[in-house]
């Protein structure tokens, strides 16, 4: 068992200068890390609100397609929901890589999708 040795009398206020640094050099460390992660909590909740308000709105959009396009594009903006869910209650990087490239393939789906049931009705702004 190591013992201590007590501090002599002159070497207590030098003592104390250093104890008082070391513990606001700590607060400091805690409080930079507590407001970054504040930070980061409250970007984190503005995207998947932002997100969510988006995906919403899609489906209102859906509203003005025919029915087999409405359908399908409906399934296809489930699938999508799903993956964003997935996104931010995964914490996997291998799980997080797939659904990136399953999320890109479905924006591709979804964009073709609309891109096909507004091109019919779309007049076109060249002439051959």
């Amino acid at each position: 068992m190591k013992r201590r040795r007590t501090l002599a009398e002159d070497e207590r206020p030098d003592f104390g200068t250093i104890h008082g640094a070391t513990l606001t050099l700590l607060a400091l460390i805690i409080g930079f890390n507590v407001a970054m992660a504040i930070n980061h909590y409250d970007q984190r909740t503005n995207n998947e609100e932002r997100e969510a308000n988006t995906i919403g709105t899609e489906y209102l959009r859906v509203g003005v397609l025919a029915d087999t396009d409405a359908n399908k594009v409906c399934r296809l903006l489930q699938e999508y929901l799903n993956q964003r869910i997935l996104f931010y209650n995964t914490g996997d990087p291998q799980a997080l890589e797939r659904v990136d490239t399953d999320t890109a393939q479905l924006q591709v789906k979804l964009w073709n999708a609309a891109r096909s049931a507004a091109l019919p009705t779309q007049p076109r702004c060249w002439h051959w």
